[in-house]
């Protein structure tokens, strides 16, 4: 599955803290103020210099500073004028100044999409659950969490221990606390007789998995809730590896079978 930075472009700017963004801007702020004045220092027909007077007064790195700072904020200065090299100068800046204000705004009117963003980073892909019911049936789930426009989904095929299916849910992320998150699912729809409606509240073990290289979460702990059933169940997931997940593609039941029986073993 391809990283979800390359799919999102909008994950870099998630990413990026408050106080990077505060210091990206001072750092862009301060080196075009230092190429105004180096411009002025060089050629001062060409940089900035102060209004006033008869005179025209070479701007000083202050000045510099001051002009740099209104320009990028696009409020410009009056009392400086700025010789043709520091208009193309001004012109860049300008532009730099409002993408990065773009970014700002983006950050603090889409906190929720950044919330869902980091989310889908740590917990997008397939998982494998496994639990045994009160009745003493083992049921086996080939889940998929997913990122869409509005919101993080939890879907997925349940089966017997015998590779045969029971029937899908689907469920839709309503509350997330740090690592906890909660769905809401519903198996209405689906010919599946153990689960009905209710809630799952996973609880993810906050650790990369060995190979990962994407900060990914590996495991969660999880409690469904049933409210049609009156059934509480707890029970685990993981992430399996890329020749589990192509080896339950197959066709071939028996190999699906084999996967189930090998996971429910080897958590006994």
């Amino acid at each position: 599955m391809q990283s979800l930075r390359r799919n999102n472009p909008l994950l870099f700017f998630d990413l990026i803290g408050a106080w990077a963004l505060i210091a990206i801007v001072s750092i862009v702020t301060v080196v075009f103020a230092l190429a105004y004045w180096g411009i002025t220092v060089l050629s001062p027909t060409q940089g900035l210099f102060l209004v006033g007077g008869k005179e025209h007064i070479p701007a000083s790195f202050l000045d510099a500073l001051y002009f740099s700072v209104v320009t990028e904020t696009t409020l410009g200065a009056s009392d400086i004028a700025v010789g043709p090299l520091g208009k193309v100068l001004a012109c860049i800046q300008v532009f730099a100044g409002l993408a990065l204000g773009g970014v700002i705004v983006a950050k603090v009117t889409s906190l929720r999409g950044q919330t869902l963003r980091l989310l889908a980073h740590k917990v997008q892909g397939t998982w494998f659950e496994y639990c045994t019911m009160p009745n003493g049936d083992r049921v086996f789930t080939y889940s998929l969490m997913y990122l869409t426009a509005d919101t993080l989904h939890f879907d997925g095929e349940n089966y017997d221990i015998d590779g045969n299916p029971l029937g899908f849910f689907r469920s839709e992320l309503f509350d997330a606390d740090g690592a906890t998150l909660r769905f809401h699912y519903s198996n209405l729809d689906s010919s599946m007789t153990h689960f009905a409606e209710g809630t799952m509240t996973f609880r993810f073990i906050a650790t990369e998995a060995p190979d990962s290289k994407r900060g990914e979460w590996s495991r969660y702990q999880a409690t469904v809730h049933d409210f049609l059933k009156n059934l509480t169940i707890t029970y685990e997931g993981n992430r399996p590896s890329p020749e589990e997940i192509n080896a339950f593609h197959q066709q071939d039941r028996s190999a699906r079978k084999q996967i189930i029986v090998s996971y429910f073993a080897s958590r006994v």
